[in-house]
């Protein structure tokens, strides 16, 4: 099994009731974080939804959610699921995909880009992600 494969497993057996997009975007989150469990290593702490903290889950809701609406007709062009479109925003906003092949997707990477870099942190309340541009 992959990692991916193994934290989506974690992730939405800890989440219920959390959209699709927002479930996607916090499993990349995890994923592609520091964070992520070297499985290799034993004793390495493996973490999944249910340590993100309330108040993370439900900006990460509001964020996904924002920019869902914000660009809802230039998705709707591309032709992007929720969970696909999560995914895809999390990884735009962090700068971690290139231009799309397609000038749509070149503009929708910049519209996730403007809401800022984000990264995830371990606080003693929980899983935070962190976006030093609010700070």
């Amino acid at each position: 099994m992959s990692l991916f494969g193994f934290l989506k497993g974690f992730l939405s057996a800890t989440t219920d009731g959390i959209d699709s997009m927002t479930l996607s975007y916090l499993e990349a989150a995890l994923s592609s974080s520091s964070l992520a469990p070297d499985l290799r290593y034993p004793g390495t702490k493996i973490f999944s939804a249910s340590d993100f903290s309330q108040d993370t889950v439900t900006r990460a809701v509001n964020d996904c959610a924002a920019f869902a609406s914000a660009n809802s007709d230039l998705i709707s062009k591309i032709g992007m699921d929720a969970e696909r479109l999560g995914e895809f925003f999390w990884y735009a906003r962090n700068e971690d995909l290139a231009r799309g092949p397609t000038p749509l997707k070149s503009l929708l990477i910049s519209k996730a880009r403007a809401f800022g870099e984000a990264i995830v942190v371990d606080t003693a309340s929980g899983l935070r992600i962190f976006i030093p541009s609010r700070a």
